[in-house]
């Protein structure tokens, strides 16, 4: 099937990687479920930094409120480093896990209430 779908072989090149990652993360929640959780903290909180960070320059490129952005991508960052340097201390990952999650409710619910611009087609 991946020679006969665009794209299909980069479907199969992923769906490959995500397959040894399960496997390779299975076998080490097993080992040592604090540095997995760590882990995996860190990598979400890095890329969803740099998604942001990348939304805040792009925003600033079309003249639009970008500093926000900004500033959410950089704390995602801090986290990711937080939880980077104390991977050894289990208690210290549940807490950075928290204060993620406190801050990631709090910066939706301000989204949520933010006045946006709806475009009528008529």
């Amino acid at each position: 099937m991946a020679r006969h779908m665009v794209g299909g072989l980069t479907v199969l090149i992923i769906a490959i990687i995500a397959i040894d990652v399960g496997a390779f993360g299975a076998a080490m929640v097993v080992e040592n479920p604090v540095l997995a959780i760590a882990m995996y903290l860190s990598t979400y909180h890095t890329v969803a930094g740099f998604l942001s960070i990348a939304r805040g320059i792009e925003s600033k490129m079309f003249r639009s409120s970008w500093i926000p952005k900004v500033v959410t991508g950089l704390i995602s960052l801090a986290l990711a480093s937080l939880c980077t340097s104390f991977v050894n201390s289990g208690e210290v990952v549940i807490w950075i896990f928290c204060i993620g999650l406190f801050y990631s409710a709090v910066v939706r619910l301000v989204e949520a209430f933010r006045p946006t611009d709806i475009v009528f087609i008529q």
